[in-house]
């Protein structure tokens, strides 16, 4: 007898282990949901867009995309609000090592740490 499909959050789909997660879940029959914001686009330009990535894994139905960045905490609250989620898998990631260091990016690795204390 097949498990009961649990709803399970990624952060950080359409990255490179994001996505090989939603695929693995969503294959099982999870209901899964993905928050990102698509900041590669923004470091790295056209090039750095992963938005195709995006629209492969909306061909699962049971995939539900919502662009949410991370360091928003009303938007993350929010989402938690309105979902509640068996389990979170967090793959979110900082693309640019150089660009680590900056504000923005420290208060995205601050939210990080929120969302694992709950």
């Amino acid at each position: 007898m097949a498990a009961a499909a649990m709803k399970i959050l990624v952060t950080g789909p359409n990255g490179l282990i994001g996505s090989e997660a939603v695929e693995h879940f969503a294959r099982q029959g999870h209901i899964v949901h993905g928050i990102y914001n698509n900041m590669r686009a923004d470091f790295f330009g056209r090039g750095g867009d992963t938005s195709w990535r995006q629209i492969q894994l909306q061909a699962f139905r049971n995939f539900q995309h919502h662009a949410i960045d991370i360091r928003n905490r009303a938007a993350i609250l929010d989402l938690f609000a309105q979902q509640r989620f068996a389990a979170l898998i967090h793959c979110a990631a900082q693309p640019s090592h150089d660009l680590a260091k900056e504000p923005p990016v420290r208060r995205a690795r601050a939210g990080t740490r929120r969302r694992s204390r709950r």
